[in-house]
């Protein structure tokens, strides 16, 4: 506290309360490090390491042995170099502060509104250059799993049928989908060259830069993405999306959705998926 200014570098995950199992294995695996707790106004759980050994001794190796593939590869070097930066006790001086300044206004998404202690102590903030950062290969297949469990969705629907002899004109679709920013579009690609199936869709509302995998052939489900993730599955409560996924791509296989009896049982299962499951 001699510069009156507090400096705190965190890793942090936040998860719907619904995957509140999920945090406490990867605080587990991390040996137990950090805390975990509950935000009640947007009804999430958040696993924190804040301590600067830690992140020196578990966190910043494990990412350097395991590298991120997304943007978030820049921002954990930025970040790293704050760590290290408060290692050395740079933080306790104006001008290690002013270093630590500029490189947490080019992390992540910066500042959009600086607060007022930081305006007035630092009026002359001067974003570092962020690396560019492009992933040439994905190594290992349990790495998309993962990356799915955050990032992917399992989706399934009823829709209005055109053809008569469907039940109740309704027909069900299953769709699985990835979303990230536009940046990481070569990640995206190296995702669908692994599952070899799919498009990529690019959001063309007005200022959203995001693309989307988007695999909804009966076939492709069938015959590649139920077969990769039963052999690279997904964690949490993903994982429960995917299984009633699953039970209803079986249903469908079997014909069922040509019944009444089969398309409420369908119905039933996608109504307790998703962001309704548990509800």
């Amino acid at each position: 506290m001699k510069t009156g200014i507090r400096v705190l570098a965190e890793f942090k995950i936040g998860l719907n309360e619904r995957d509140l199992k999920l945090l406490e294995s990867i605080k587990k695996y991390f040996g137990n490090i950090g805390q975990i707790h509950y935000n009640v106004s947007v009804n999430s759980w958040t696993y924190k390491v804040s301590k600067n050994k830690d992140l020196l001794n578990v966190i910043i190796p494990h990412f350097i042995h395991y590298p991120l593939l997304t943007q978030k590869a820049v921002d954990f070097k930025l970040f790293m170099q704050i760590v290290q930066l408060i290692k050395e006790k740079a933080h306790l001086n104006k001008a290690g502060l002013e270093q630590i300044v500029n490189i947490r206004s080019s992390l992540n998404k910066g500042w959009l509104k600086p607060s007022e202690i930081i305006s007035s102590q630092f009026p002359n903030i001067k974003p570092v250059n962020r690396d560019k950062f492009e992933a040439t290969e994905i190594i290992d297949p349990h790495w998309i799993s993962g990356f799915v469990s955050g990032e992917g969705n399992f989706d399934a629907g009823i829709r209005k049928a055109t053809l008569m002899a469907t039940p109740r004109k309704e027909r069900v679709y299953l769709r699985f989908r990835v979303t990230q920013n536009d940046r990481d579009i070569k990640l995206m690609e190296l995702i669908l060259k692994w599952l070899d199936a799919g498009r990529i869709d690019w959001d063309k509302r007005k200022d959203n830069n995001t693309v989307n995998i988007v695999i909804g052939d009966f076939s492709d489900i069938i015959n590649k993405i139920v077969p990769f993730f039963d052999k690279y599955p997904v964690l949490g409560v993903k994982h429960l999306d995917y299984l009633d996924w699953v039970r209803i791509a079986n249903l469908i296989k079997l014909g069922k959705n040509k019944t009444v009896e089969g398309m409420e049982e369908i119905k039933v299962i996608e109504k307790g998926m998703n962001k309704t499951r548990g509800k």
